[in-house]
């Protein structure tokens, strides 16, 4: 749930508590099966994925910030 929370605030999702209303998402046997066997390859995707978010959020911020100068 944590990280769900953290993931949600990097999306700049307005209600991270989504999953009270959407459920929780539905992955293959195969999807889990090859994450218990690869734990380091998940955990750079997931590191990946949070670097392109926060790169852009900061292009987010700096288009902003030139917009309102």
């Amino acid at each position: 749930m944590e990280r769900n929370q953290r993931l949600a605030l990097a999306l700049e999702i307005k209600n991270p508590d989504l999953s009270s209303k959407l459920g929780n998402p539905t992955y293959s046997q195969f999807l889990k099966d090859y994450a218990r066997q690869n734990p380091t390859f998940v955990a750079g995707v997931e590191k990946a994925l949070t670097e392109v978010v926060t790169a852009a959020n900061q292009v987010s911020l700096l288009v902003y910030w030139h917009c309102t100068v």
